[in-house]
């Protein structure tokens, strides 16, 4: 099989070389949210309803949609296109980010972790 990439902060990879830093704050103290996506037939259900929700869980945690409805659209296309037409799980998770020191205050000018990633959805 061709290689799957991953989605790590603006860049397509594979999962094996991606990397979140140990600071990463959705790691140290779970801050950040995540939005499961199905895909059928290559085809994603309902994504402006799942990226409303994906806004509405980061503005209950103080955070901005660091990409915005299109570019989430281009990301989740890109990624379920490395298996056209099969049903598939979207993943993705968007953390506050690495901040330089491990702190329970809410740190400023933290660029946000943005990860996704897209599964074969198993047959019920």
């Amino acid at each position: 099989m061709d290689r799957i990439d991953c989605f790590l902060n603006g860049r397509f990879l594979p999962p094996e070389q991606a990397r979140i830093p140990v600071m990463d704050r959705g790691f140290l103290f779970g801050d950040g949210v995540y939005e499961v996506i199905p895909c059928y037939g290559g085809r994603l259900f309902r994504l402006a309803h799942h990226l409303r929700r994906l806004e509405t869980s980061l503005h209950g945690i103080g955070m901005a949609d660091p990409l915005g409805p299109e570019r989430w659209r281009e990301v989740l296309e890109q990624l379920i296109g490395q298996r056209p037409g099969a049903d598939q799980s979207v993943y993705l998770q968007v953390t506050r980010g690495a901040a330089p020191a491990r702190d329970h205050r809410i740190p400023r000018d933290v660029e946000p972790t943005v990860f996704a990633m897209a599964s074969p959805l198993p047959a019920p």
